[in-house]
């Protein structure tokens, strides 16, 4: 393991919840093995084909919160019981695959075919399992993931019916808050089940407040990312990237690589972007602030630094552009002119 302590100082328990993983590959059907290492050890690399590479391609300072957050809370919240830190880890492994298959189904991610949906409802009840080990059945506990079974409805209700025509900013909470619900669907259960475990409700407040503000700032990085093959899905994927370029090319260009790449040499956008994915994250990590806790002070301050330094280098890029740019049109204007220009570039 490469990276800040707040990695490296639960890498054993991360082993675990691999060693977890693996370990019940041997038990599924070899018709459905193909799809099920698709997942642990491509599409959300749990199981990485190669640690040490996999350790230098992978920035930690961009952040990984999980199942990392799981360590990171139960440290703030006080819980010792590693084998029920562990598990709620594991727990939480488990809801991001079940999430991101559901996710591909819904997308029409490669092929349809019953594996897929086996999968899907496998690591949900396992998901489930580790919940009803740990609650009984009047615990408040099951209040909250009712909770995160609703936002999870909300988003795929909102998902299916945003009409990507609206002019709504795609940069402000009002559109953020909707396109984000699955992360905080995801992660929410776990860090409550932490909370509610050693007896700590200002921690319920606070893992909701931080969920809601950090998964804001997620959504507009995974935007960023996935952008080129958002291009390619029914109203966009509700991509905040793509959309903000539809607003101000208007019916003036098409929609395409070209004019969205174009977006990435414009100030505005640039500032508007980052700007957005900063001033949710400073809000995350003054939630966070609250438990004092140096994993989560740590974590959201390499978050912070990681999207300060890709703005400014994405500021520098586009500076440099724009100035060979016009240094070139200058040039052709000069030479294709019989007149003398004065061009105030």
């Amino acid at each position: 393991m490469y990276g800040s302590f707040i990695y490296n100082d639960f890498k054993e328990d991360l082993y675990w919840i691999r060693d977890q993983i693996q370990g019940e590959v041997p038990f599924f059907p070899d018709s459905i093995k193909p799809l099920l290492n698709h997942y642990i050890k491509k599409r959300l690399i749990i199981i990485p084909s190669n640690e040490k590479t996999y350790a230098r391609t992978f920035d930690y300072e961009l952040g990984r919160p999980v199942p990392y957050a799981t360590f990171w809370f139960a440290h703030a919240f006080g819980l010792k019981d590693k084998t029920v830190i562990r598990r709620l880890g594991l727990g939480l492994i488990y809801s991001s695959l079940s999430t991101t298959i559901r996710d591909d189904i819904i997308d029409g991610e490669g092929p349809p075919n019953p594996e897929r949906t086996q999968l899907l409802h496998y690591y949900n009840n396992k998901y489930l399992e580790i919940f009803n080990d740990l609650f009984p059945p009047e615990s408040p506990f099951w209040f909250h993931l009712s909770k995160g079974i609703l936002e999870t409805s909300r988003y795929e209700h909102w998902n299916l019916f945003f009409d990507s025509n609206l002019n709504v900013n795609p940069f402000s909470e009002q559109f953020l808050s909707e396109s984000s619900r699955y992360f905080t669907a995801v992660v929410m259960p776990t860090l409550v089940a932490l909370a509610i475990l050693t007896e700590n409700a200002e921690g319920i407040e606070v893992v909701y407040k931080f969920l809601q503000n950090f998964s804001m700032g997620w959504r507009i990085y995974d935007d960023l990312c996935d952008w080129r093959k958002d291009l390619t899905k029914a109203q966009l994927n509700h991509n905040s990237i793509l959309l903000y370029t539809k607003q101000k090319i208007q019916e003036f260009t098409e929609l395409n690589e070209n004019s969205v790449g174009l977006m990435f040499v414009d100030r505005d956008f640039i500032s508007d972007s980052y700007g957005a994915i900063l001033g949710f994250f400073e809000k995350a990590q003054k939630d966070v602030s609250k438990l004092n806790n140096k994993y989560l002070d740590k974590f959201m301050e390499e978050q912070i630094s990681f999207h300060t330094k890709r703005r400014d280098i994405i500021y520098q890029k586009a500076d440099e552009l724009n100035s060979r740019f016009f240094e070139q049109l200058k040039n052709i204007l000069t030479k294709n002119s019989n007149v003398s220009l004065e061009l105030d570039l």
